[in-house]
């Protein structure tokens, strides 16, 4: 895979990291209501995973992997990211979970409602 070096102003948005998936949606000059849009149906295009940040003074460079084949962002195009579900994910992992609920007043308190999703998988 080729490197490329994706340049853009600071600031970034602060939950960016290295194994981010880096993406851009060409931007032609349409305008609506002072708006710049794209074409109906303008798909995404991935960039690839970000390997490295590197910010300087009111620059910040992405270097990413980008597949051969793809093309290239050019200036003006929208840059943005997505996290990778398998490392990213937000819920407990394994075949059960344990939950503790202690009252440390010394005051009578009352909880109303307790709430767990939970879904079925055998990965």
């Amino acid at each position: 895979m080729p490197d490329i070096n994706v340049t853009l102003p600071t600031p970034l948005n602060f939950s960016v990291e290295p194994g981010d998936i880096a993406y851009y949606i060409p931007i032609l000059n349409n305008t609506v209501g002072g708006f710049q849009t794209n074409q109906v149906g303008q798909q995404m295009v991935e960039i690839g995973p970000i390997r490295s940040i590197t910010i300087d003074d009111n620059t910040a460079t992405l270097v990413c992997d980008m597949e051969e084949g793809t093309v290239e962002p050019t200036a003006g195009n929208f840059i943005f990211f997505g996290k990778d579900r398998a490392v990213n994910e937000a819920s407990i992992l394994g075949y059960y979970g344990e939950f503790v609920f202690k009252n440390n007043s010394k005051q009578k308190a009352e909880m109303f409602s307790t709430a767990c999703s939970v879904s079925e998988n055998s990965k």
